[in-house]
């Protein structure tokens, strides 16, 4: 029998974003270096969910590992769609504003 692992929501990886108010740039390079490491880290969280599941077809994974992992991955996408959604609907009303 496998081990029952409880997965608390803090477990879950999610892109971690310091969006910090303050109109200064920090060294770190500001909204695009934030926004590139959540992509970054959100793809890696899609190729770990694809190496479960490539690992549970071929009879070596746990799947309990491999369905954490693709919820992982979907929460993932979800948040990083969202960050997209939410720019272009700030880009769309910047658009709209008379001059």
């Amino acid at each position: 029998m496998s081990d029952l692992r409880i997965t608390t929501p803090q477990m879950i990886a999610m892109p971690k974003l310091d969006l910090r108010g303050g109109g200064e740039q920090d060294a770190s390079g500001g909204f695009a270096s934030v926004l590139s490491d959540a992509l970054r880290e959100a793809n890696g969280v899609q190729q770990a969910a694809e190496t479960e599941a490539r690992a549970l077809a071929a009879g070596r994974g746990d799947a309990l590992a491999a369905v954490m992992a693709v919820s992982r991955a979907d929460l993932s996408l979800k948040f990083i769609t969202g960050i997209r959604n939410r720019a272009l609907e700030a880009f769309n009303e910047i658009i709209r504003m008379p001059v």
